[in-house]
């Protein structure tokens, strides 16, 4: 179980993702890992929940393809690198994942935001771009819709939602430390806001 938490304003988002992780099917081998990308040429971020699997088939299908060269490129092409990505998978690997891409939309004006829902299987299931302004997940019952309009906000809903998770699904890795990307039409820069657990 993995934390993404994203606000997009007119001029800004912020991108925040934990780091814990669980290698394979094993329990006990977890770690820390990233899940937040910089995606310089583009101009924007990726951040997952799911099977790292692919990801990073995913991240390396635009980094070491041809990256598109503006966010708006990026989103268009998403669709495509994603149905690349999942290629002859056997049936035993399992590639789901929640995707999302955050940054500058010269033909939008803006900052803008997608996410893309892949299956276990590789598929794109669901694709939404530009309908939401703010994704948390996983959600919170107690606090269904915070206001993530800062760091520390955001470290703050991380660490409520690192005590859900725990709580509520405890063989599951969630927590570690936190990161947050915060992005602008000029730049992007990630901080360590601190550990949740």
């Amino acid at each position: 179980m993995s934390i993404v938490n994203i606000t997009i304003g007119r001029d800004r988002a912020l991108v925040g993702c934990d780091t814990a992780c669980q290698y394979g099917d094993d329990l006990e081998d977890r770690g820390e890992m990233s899940k937040l990308l910089v995606l310089h040429g583009s101009g924007g971020v990726l951040a997952y929940r799911g099977k790292r699997a692919m990801f990073e088939r995913i991240f390396t299908r635009l980094l070491f393809g041809r990256e598109p060269s503006d966010f708006d490129a990026l989103l268009d092409r998403l669709p495509t690198i994603i149905e690349a990505s999942a290629g002859a998978t056997p049936s035993t690997v399992n590639l789901q994942l929640e995707l999302y891409a955050v940054g500058w939309s010269g033909s939008r004006g803006r900052m803008a935001g997608a996410v893309y829902v892949i299956d276990t299987a590789g598929a794109l299931t669901d694709a939404q771009v530009d309908t939401w302004q703010c994704a948390n997940s996983p959600e919170v019952p107690e606090d269904p819709d915070p206001m993530l309009d800062g760091p520390v906000a955001m470290f703050g809903h991380a660490q409520r939602q690192t005590a859900y998770g725990k709580r509520e699904f405890p063989g599951q890795a969630i927590g570690g430390r936190f990161f947050v990307a915060d992005v602008t039409r000029e730049r992007i820069t990630v901080a360590a806001v601190g550990r949740l657990d």
